[in-house]
């Protein structure tokens, strides 16, 4: 089982939706400095704030988990 940081995870989910990282942050209510600080590792999110990215993204945080571990 390979698994991948959070940060990447949701990069790359973002991408696969054909996000930029200010459509991110207009959905998930964040700024543009948390995003990415968020996508380069450098910080870990709140429970909150995963939540109102893995909305954004459309689906559930037990999807979002599930996808770092595939």
């Amino acid at each position: 089982m390979e698994t991948m940081m959070l940060g990447e995870a949701i990069r790359q989910l973002r991408l696969a939706r054909n996000m930029t990282q200010q459509d991110l942050m207009d959905q998930a209510y964040l700024t543009r400095s948390q995003i990415h600080y968020i996508e380069k590792n450098k910080r870990i999110p709140r429970k909150q704030t995963l939540e109102n990215i893995s909305a954004a993204l459309g689906i559930s945080l037990f999807e979002l988990f599930s996808y770092i571990f595939q």
